[in-house]
């Protein structure tokens, strides 16, 4: 795999139209891939199915989503699957939220701000997250993620949709 070095804020390089995916620097330098499939502009949040915090984030952000900006997968579903592999991101790793969005993955804290930007005041007032360093907001990130399921427990069963929320769930 190709490593792309580049300075935060700086462009990506053009998207080379013949070629099937191309590594792009994230906020804090990790690495996305964008493919011609996925940069449709769509938002999904993959989240673990299975953790009852991240559902509780998913009916949270259902709830205040009200221009239905987002789309929603279980780590654990094969669409969720099949879109992280074609990303090239990680689908065997259950402790991270992940946002797909304009054909970039952004994980962790990145997800966690940049679906913060796009809810109504004043959730959107959270997006200042982006000003704490990225390693110290993965820090704290990272913290609540190993303790999810003793702090929060897990589900047994799957989520039961709603018939308005169907929808906005990858099958």
């Amino acid at each position: 795999m190709m490593h792309l070095r580049a300075r935060r804020g700086s462009p990506a390089p053009p998207f080379d139209a013949g070629a099937s995916s191309m590594p792009v620097r994230e906020a804090h330098g990790g690495l996305a891939l964008v493919t011609k499939s996925a940069s449709t502009g769509r938002r999904v949040i993959i989240f673990d199915g299975e953790c009852n915090l991240c559902n509780a984030w998913v009916d949270f952000v259902l709830r205040h989503d009200r221009a239905g900006s987002f789309q929603f997968a279980a780590r654990q579903s094969v669409s969720a699957r099949r879109l992280l592999r074609q990303m090239g991101a990680q689908p065997d790793d259950p402790s991270s939220i992940t946002l797909i969005h304009d054909g970039r993955v952004y994980i962790r804290s990145d997800a966690v701000w940049r679906i913060f930007r796009e809810l109504p005041f004043p959730w959107f007032a959270l997006s200042a997250l982006r000003l704490v360093p990225g390693p110290l907001r993965d820090l704290g990130y990272n913290v609540v993620a190993r303790s999810r399921y003793r702090l929060f427990g897990a589900r047994e069963s799957c989520r039961v949709l709603d018939a308005k929320d169907y929808s906005r769930f990858l099958s």
